[in-house]
């Protein structure tokens, strides 16, 4: 019988096909998380991973996350495209989904409106 840590399963926050990501940091408000959601807060700045390696994405959005900090950037858009045409399914997204999750100056993020690249793009709200 395999048994299933489900700690470790929310942990990871795997995604599958089209589903949303979606993270709210104690230091977010419904309202403003609200306003990221409808695409309401100005991007600062874009990051595209799109044809890069499950490897280079990671290192290159943890860099980009650093520079943007260090920019006093508020808020920025990640694009990562939806997976569909990959067999592993969402790569990108997922190694997206769980660099932002481990980064401490990130207080929000959400797949961005269908106007902005829907489940293609995150939006993420820095310190």
């Amino acid at each position: 019988m395999v048994q299933c840590n489900h700690a470790a399963v929310r942990e990871l926050a795997w995604v599958i096909g089209s589903e949303p990501l979606l993270f709210k940091g104690s230091k977010v408000d419904g309202r403003l998380m609200r306003k990221l959601k409808s695409g309401g807060i100005r991007v600062d700045g874009e990051f595209d991973l799109h044809g890069m390696t499950a490897l280079d994405a990671e290192r290159w959005l943890k860099q980009f996350l650093l520079d943007a900090y260090k920019e006093g950037l508020h808020c920025v858009r990640i694009i990562h495209g939806k997976g569909s045409r990959s067999e592993a399914g969402p790569v990108l997204m997922n190694i997206v989904d769980k660099v932002l999750r481990h980064q401490g100056r990130v207080l929000a993020f959400c797949s961005a409106p269908y106007n902005q690249g829907g489940t293609g793009a995150a939006l993420v709200l820095l310190e």
